[in-house]
């Protein structure tokens, strides 16, 4: 009996002592292994979303109210304002827009304040206008960039044809059907742009301060608490802000995308880090307190 005893101590201590090393590797395991958690933390939601829960807040909220409340066929200038380092935060914001724009049959015209505006136009607008099945200079026009962002949108809003004679082909824009009824801001029903700079700034003091146009847009997430200033201040109605911004924006028409994608893979990666840190730290008090040489009163 008490040889059994005996074993089943020594069975205890032996299987203990092996979880305990087990539990030690894998809180000191190899930072690489760590990065490559991350990657696949990060990959997988991609390519297959999880279709996370997102909450919708007020400001986004309050452009899909309005686009939805427009007469049908009601025009919008929607700004391309960003470079290629930020289209991962900023086409998704100009892309739910657009869809839901599209789907409203809405007529939409597209400018451009920075020089990558023109390419990312004609890639984005394009496809977007196709899904719809769109027709070009009949439901939207692309007209593209014109340098000083003051300027332009102030020369849009007193006369568009002083400054955009043609559109980005180089087509007349008095030969484009849509464009035959829009000559200024009186023409316009809202302004959306999607900006990583200072440009959303100018449409606020010219656009919706001087001419009196409704003016709303998304931005990367840095810039978005200095916008929030003009939201509280009843300067523009509507703020997509970020990524999770373009997410919400998504959920409320219905058309889940990249955004949403990247907020599964966000969630995800901040869950394994989580993980990580409490396995950690549970590993650490382990071996603090309760290692086997502690338990046969060793040190």
């Amino acid at each position: 009996m008490k040889n059994s005893l005996c074993l089943n101590n020594r069975s205890f201590y032996h299987a203990y002592k092996g979880a305990f090393i087990i539990i030690n590797k894998i809180a000191n395991m190899d930072r690489r292994i760590v990065f490559l958690l991350i990657a696949i933390a990060v990959i997988i939601p991609l390519v297959k979303p999880f279709g996370l829960h997102i909450s919708t807040s007020k400001p986004v909220e309050n452009i899909y109210n309005y686009v939805e409340k427009l007469p049908k066929g009601s025009v919008i200038w929607v700004g391309i304002d960003y470079y290629n380092s930020t289209t991962t935060e900023c086409n998704p914001i100009a892309m739910s827009f657009l869809r839901h724009a599209f789907s409203k049959g809405h007529k939409v015209f597209v400018t451009s304040s920075i020089p990558d505006g023109n390419v990312i136009s004609l890639n984005i607008v394009n496809k977007i206008a196709k899904e719809y099945d769109k027709e070009y200079g009949k439901d939207y026009v692309i007209l593209g960039y014109k340098p000083g962002a003051m300027v332009l949108i102030k020369q849009v809003c007193d006369n568009i044809r002083s400054l955009y004679p043609t559109d980005i082909y180089g087509t007349n824009i008095d030969e484009l059907p849509m464009m035959a009824k829009v000559n200024d801001s009186k023409n316009i029903n809202m302004v959306f742009t999607s900006t990583d700079n200072a440009t959303f700034d100018e449409y606020v003091k010219v656009a919706s301060t001087q001419y009196h146009i409704p003016v709303a847009g998304g931005s990367t997430g840095v810039s978005v608490p200095m916008l929030y200033t003009f939201l509280n201040s009843g300067q523009i109605m509507g703020l997509v802000g970020g990524l999770k911004g373009a997410a919400e924006y998504e959920t409320l028409i219905s058309h889940p995308d990249t955004a949403t994608a990247g907020m599964d893979a966000q969630s995800c990666v901040h869950l394994t880090i989580v993980i990580l840190i409490l396995f950690s730290n549970f590993a650490y008090f382990v071996n603090k307190f309760s290692g086997p040489e502690k338990e046969n009163g060793q040190e």
